[in-house]
């Protein structure tokens, strides 16, 4: 599959923009990592897709280190204003209904498939960590700042507007690949 016909199965998928990243771009970060540490979306030691069980920063390095091909997704959406949680909620969901159907396929096409989402792995409603093994390992998707990722950078990196006005939102994801 070449990144032009990646490209337009994202926006079939229902994304707003997607282009393909350097994966010498995928440096994870310490102070990003910190962030989950601090535990500020609540999912800290809570889920298989976040720290400290989805593993080390150097296992995770050594794991972005494995793919050679990476493809960063976009869902857009506006708001009212900054307290307009139903436009924010309605943007996030239809980026995982996209992110869901993309990776599905992409499934098909590349077995080693590696899914970043936004926010915690939500497939099942009370994740297994840490008391027994998750539950579907090939389909866990996390969040790409567990793994050290600036999305800023990274979305500048791959040519892609991450900040959309103070009225905008941004979802990204990525999908890391082998041919």
């Amino acid at each position: 599959m070449t990144t032009e016909e990646l490209i337009a199965l994202a926006l079939e998928s229902g994304f707003d923009a997607a282009a393909p990243l350097d994966v010498r771009c995928l440096q994870s970060l310490p102070e990003i990592r910190e962030m989950c540490a601090a535990n500020r979306c609540r999912s800290y030691n809570l889920r298989w897709s976040c720290p400290p069980a989805v593993g080390t920063p150097e296992e995770l390095q050594k794991k972005l280190r494995s793919f050679q091909y990476a493809l960063l997704t976009q869902t857009f959406g506006q708001r009212e204003d900054p307290f307009d949680y139903p436009s924010i909620q309605a943007a996030e969901t239809r980026h995982r209904e996209n992110f869901e159907r993309m990776a599905e396929r992409l499934h098909m096409v590349f077995p080693s498939l590696m899914s970043m989402g936004v926010g915690p792995c939500q497939r099942c409603r009370d994740c297994s960590w840490p008391d027994a093994p998750c539950r579907f390992p090939e389909k866990l998707s996390p969040p790409m700042e567990a793994f050290g990722l600036s999305v800023s950078e990274l979305c500048r990196a791959a040519g892609l507007s991450y900040y959309r006005g103070p009225a905008g939102i941004c979802f990204t994801s990525c999908f890391l690949y082998n041919k």
